[in-house]
């Protein structure tokens, strides 16, 4: 590629390559040093397992690294993610595949220890948006600051 020419995706990323984290059209704008402009796009189609990651340990301790917890998965469209302590008090809720825990409670940081989770979830099955059938889980995660 030309290293004078710009791309802008449809995603938003400025690369000469974008990485598809979902199904559908891409659509990418290459302009020149000229201001000549051409868009072409692609289409992805190709499924791709679901799978999901919940970490079992986060540190929220303000350093801009593993300060927040969350779930993790491909094709993750909805989501529910509950925490609660140690005595079975719900201490967060979010609802929103992008839904993540702060490490606080009542706008206070936890302490140090374990903490249960528990996520609803579904995911995309196909290329069509189709979602699946809802999953529960429930896990621990350690809060170390």
């Amino acid at each position: 590629g030309n290293p004078e020419c710009s791309f802008v995706w449809s995603n938003g990323d400025t690369a000469q390559v974008t990485l598809a984290d979902a199904y559908g059209t891409y659509v990418v704008t290459i302009t020149t040093p000229f201001e000549c402009s051409i868009d072409d796009e692609v289409l992805i189609r190709e499924y791709c397992p679901s799978a999901l990651y919940v970490p079992n340990t986060f540190t929220p301790d303000g350093d801009g690294v593993n300060d927040l917890f969350f779930a993790m998965g491909n094709n993750l469209v909805d989501m529910e993610l509950s925490i609660f302590d140690r005595w079975g008090e719900l201490i967060y809720s979010g609802e929103n595949a992008f839904a993540f825990w702060n490490g606080e409670s009542n706008g206070s940081p936890v302490q140090d220890g374990v903490y249960i989770w528990k996520l609803n979830y579904r995911f995309m099955v196909d290329v069509n948006g189709t979602l699946g059938p809802e999953y529960e889980e429930m896990g621990h995660v350690t809060v170390v600051r």
